[in-house]
């Protein structure tokens, strides 16, 4: 107790990321927002990348294929083959290198290059 006889006035707990993540976005939820960067993120491989929709599905955190559809077509407009197609300018990243790039690596390796290939799980 402090000389007032009251207890300070401090948070129950630490702030929660979502809340960080919903301040600099107001408009849209943290689930809103996640979904939204994930579809981005698949737009760029669609455009990019030699990998199959449902490789590119699961590479972007979606756990369904259906799901990733209905939600590329309602962020987007058009459905991610069509897209894929729609986009067919460049030539596309193959497919090994894009999954190569994309693992994780632990935060002690700032190289991708320099993480172990092997062990470590």
């Amino acid at each position: 107790m402090f000389a007032s006889g009251r207890l300070p006035c401090m948070p129950l707990s630490r702030p929660n990321p979502g809340e960080r993540l919903a301040l600099s976005h107001p408009e849209e939820t943290p689930r809103t927002y996640l979904t939204r960067r994930r579809i981005e993120r698949a737009k760029d491989l669609l455009r990019a990348a030699n990998l199959t929709i449902t490789e590119i599905c699961f590479l972007v955190g979606f756990e369904s294929v259906g799901s990733f559809s209905s939600r590329f077509r309602d962020l987007v407009g058009m459905s991610p083959t069509e897209y894929r197609s729609a986009s067919a300018s460049a030539p596309p990243i193959p497919g090994c290198f894009v999954l190569m790039w994309t693992r994780p690596v632990s935060p002690e390796v700032s190289n991708p290059e320099e993480a172990p290939t092997t062990g470590a799980r």
